[in-house]
């Protein structure tokens, strides 16, 4: 192919942000600026490509440029102009979502051709603004030598293919680490794709079943409000009282799709979810899914028939009944089914507040959108301050009280509210595991203490007649679940003067966390409390 030409360049930066109309010149432009400096673009492309490099070019000449004013048929057009520059993309084949790249192409403007290490900036996958603005920081802090190089039209009669080649394969070896790093800046060592964020309906009852209109939207066309079905499909998201196999089958308005198949069935995603009080107008951080599979058509059906035969599926549609709602749970055209996402209830992690739910201040810096779809998480996973953590927590004395803002109204859950369901469940486990651990050691469930006639819920009697409590508590936080069963195992062994027990035991599904640890460390150190934490998987 012929190498590039003044002409060429020449004719780039004639057209460059004009407006492109269709009309028959225009198609004629368009076409010689396809067949010329376009053309040519990808084939220096193609000529750069390697089984390490994929090249990735498109001959859009002409891009949108926002919406023409309303014509005497009231009607608005998208209006187009040429593009200012051709490119052409090189990165590594399965690079396609970091929106990191090397580019090679024509500056219409300049009448340069050049390449650089860039990011997306625009169109379908773009990086969001904050990943735009570390890109940006990197590049010129830390490798400003990978910003633009261009080849002027005065110089253009001393190169050829072999020489622009062989220029840019030495650019993109010279840069191969900056590429890397430049992906691990913007993306913070996270999978992209993999961190997604989606918002579900309002709940009042945890998110455990239908808690009726308040707080729900009152659009007539809204699923759940009162016009259309009276419950969102999300209102059992944390129901556990319903596993198959260790796993809680639920629902996504965001995942669904009239073609479950099309798009996400059978990938696995971290997912972020918020919500909003209609009523108060406040959106509201309510936890993350971890691993959260997306269900293939056979998964849901699978899931269907084990609700059907063990009757789970008319509890469901009871529910919905109770909560004041008209709708079916299989909710007909508006879905495919009750299911299309399950996870591992360790794997949820929700807000340690007394509601469960984190107001959340600007929910613009979430998100630009609030529907109900599956966006892409650009959030920075939080990190411990190291400073405070060094400085430990303490107490601050001031010498008069701070005049006091006026609270804003929360019209939440008011507490956190334990998974009904899951707690009989955990208990059993444990039950059944402390049988086989301590043969021949009595176990009881559910033992009374006389004659205050509290319950325990599992203890242990040692052969030396020494007894060993165990509390059960399945909120939504494991720190939740410590602040609770703390109190609780302290009354059964102490109240009021007894020592009935000098072992206490914490029980949940939550795996531990060194944070967990340290803290009934510090307990058993201080205080001298026989303190531990036991986790009972689900499965």
């Amino acid at each position: 192919m012929e190498f590039f030409t003044e002409s060429d360049l020449e004719l780039l930066h004639s057209y460059a942000d004009k407006e492109y109309k269709g009309s028959q010149r225009d198609k004629q432009i368009e076409s010689e600026l396809k067949d010329t400096v376009w053309a040519k673009t990808k084939h220096w492309g193609e000529l750069l490509a390697t089984d390490e490099l994929k090249m990735i070019s498109r001959r859009s000449v002409t891009k949108q440029a926002g919406k023409t004013k309303r014509g005497a048929d009231g009607r608005q057009r998208m209006r187009k102009v040429y593009r200012f520059y051709t490119w052409a993309r090189l990165l590594r084949p399965d690079h396609d979502q970091y929106g990191v790249f090397f580019t090679v192409g024509v500056d219409g403007h300049s009448k340069e051709l050049g390449w650089k290490l860039d990011c997306r900036r625009a169109g379908t996958g773009a990086l969001n603004e904050e990943q735009i603005a570390r890109f940006d920081d990197y590049q010129q802090k830390l490798a400003p030598q990978s910003k633009w190089v261009g080849v002027t039209m005065a110089d253009l009669e001393e190169w050829d293919w072999k020489r622009l080649v062989k220029a840019t394969k030495q650019f993109m070896a010279k840069h191969a680490a900056t590429y890397e790093q430049a992906i691990a800046h913007v993306w913070h060592g996270q999978e992209p794709g993999k961190n997604k964020l989606a918002r579900v309906c309002w709940n009042t009852l945890g998110w455990q079943r239908p808690s009726g209109p308040v707080g729900k939207s009152t659009t007539a066309t809204s699923h759940e409000s009162g016009h259309v079905a009276g419950f969102g499909a999300e209102e059992w998201l944390f129901d556990y009282e319903r596993l198959i196999d260790g796993y809680h089958y639920g629902f996504l308005q965001a995942l669904n799709s009239v073609n479950e198949e099309a798009t996400h069935a059978g990938r696995s995603f971290n997912i972020r979810l918020f919500t909003r009080n209609d009523a108060t107008k406040e959106y509201y951080y309510v936890g993350r899914l971890m691993n959260a599979h997306v269900l293939t058509k056979q998964e849901r059906e699978k899931a269907e028939r084990v609700y059907l035969r063990n009757g789970w599926r008319d509890d469901m549609q009871q529910e919905i009944v109770e909560a004041g709602g008209t709708g079916n749970i299989e909710m007909g055209s508006y879905a495919p089914g009750p299911f299309n996402v399950r996870f591992r209830p360790e794997d949820v992690e929700r807000p340690d507040t007394a509601d469960g739910l984190e107001l959340i201040d600007d929910i613009s810096e979430w998100t630009a959108s609030v529907r109900y779809k599956l966006f892409n998480d650009y959030r920075k996973p939080p990190v411990k301050s190291k400073s405070k953590e060094e400085k430990g927590a303490h107490v601050i004395f001031k010498d008069k009280p701070e005049k006091r803002k006026a609270t804003r109204q929360r019209q939440t859950q008011g507490k956190q509210i334990e998974l009904a369901g899951l707690h009989d469940k955990v208990q059993d486990q444990l039950f059944t595991w402390l049988k086989q651990k301590y043969a021949g050691q009595t176990i009881s469930s559910e033992a009374f203490i006389e004659p205050y006639g509290t319950r325990i819920d599992v203890v242990r009697k040692r052969p030396d007649g020494s007894l060993v409590f165990y509390e059960v508590k399945v909120y939504p936080h494991i720190k939740a679940c410590v602040r609770e069963a703390l109190g609780q195992l302290l009354e059964y062994a102490h109240w009021t003067s007894n020592d009935l027990s000098r072992e206490l035991v914490i029980v949940s599904f939550h795996p531990t966390t060194p944070e967990v640890e340290e803290y009934l460390k510090k307990l058993e150190v201080t205080y001298k409390l026989p303190l531990s934490y036991l986790q009972i998987p689900l499965t």
